[in-house]
Formats: C-alpha cells, sequence, structure tokens
C-alpha cells in the first residue's frame, strides 16, 4: 500500500498520523519500505509476518506485485548469494530480489 492508499481507506486519519504510524511500524520490523522508484513509496507486511517473496515493479505505472520462487529456484539464489558474499568477506543476513519493467497494462 501506499500512503495516499492507507489514507483513502480512512479519510478521517491524518497524513501526519499515518506517517508518523508508519515510521513506528518501520523501527519495530513490523512492516517494511519497497522503493518503487515513482511517486510513492509502497508499505508492506514485513518478511516474517508475510512469507519471503520478491517484487515485479513497473517503471511506468508503479505497480507492485509480489513475486514467490519455487524452493529450488530460491535455494539457488541463496547460494549463489552467499558464494559472492564469501568471496568478497561480506556476511549476508538476508536478500530481496525487486526486478524493475513495464507490467502488461502499461
Amino acid at each position: 500500500m501506499t500512503l495516499p492508499d492507507i489514507v483513502g481507506a480512512d479519510p478521517k486519519v491524518a497524513r501526519s498520523s499515518a506517517y508518523r504510524n508508519l515510521d513506528v511500524l518501520l523501527r519495530c520490523g513490523a512492516i517494511r519500505r519497497i522503493n518503487s522508484g515513482g511517486d510513492y513509496t509502497h508499505f508492506e507486511l514485513a518478511e516474517p509476518l508475510l512469507g519471503h517473496h520478491h517484487h515485479l515493479i513497473c517503471i511506468s505505472c508503479g505497480s507492485v506485485e509480489d513475486v514467490h520462487l519455487d524452493s529450488d529456484i530460491e535455494h539457488l539464489v541463496d547460494k549463489s548469494l552467499n558464494e559472492i558474499a564469501s568471496r568478497t568477506g561480506f556476511t549476508p543476513t538476508h536478500h530481496s530480489l525487486d526486478l524493475h519493467g513495464l507490467c502488461s497494462h502499461c
């Protein structure tokens, strides 16, 4: 959801209150920010609440679609990223994959 989506769901909610609540939810790890590159930032439930997934992000309209990879592909992505990290001395904690392009409507 974007901030306009949230405020639109209940017009009695002030934008400033929505911003403050989003900030609290971000800091406590209940939600995460998805930078779509559009006019508005998207927010979603954090991975422990929603499950691990990735995103298709439309660079034209800013839509964000969740994508779940097959477990074998997800394992291969993890393995490849861990190998890259190991070569550089980097210690990964998690990964996210956002694919940017044009949705079927654009």
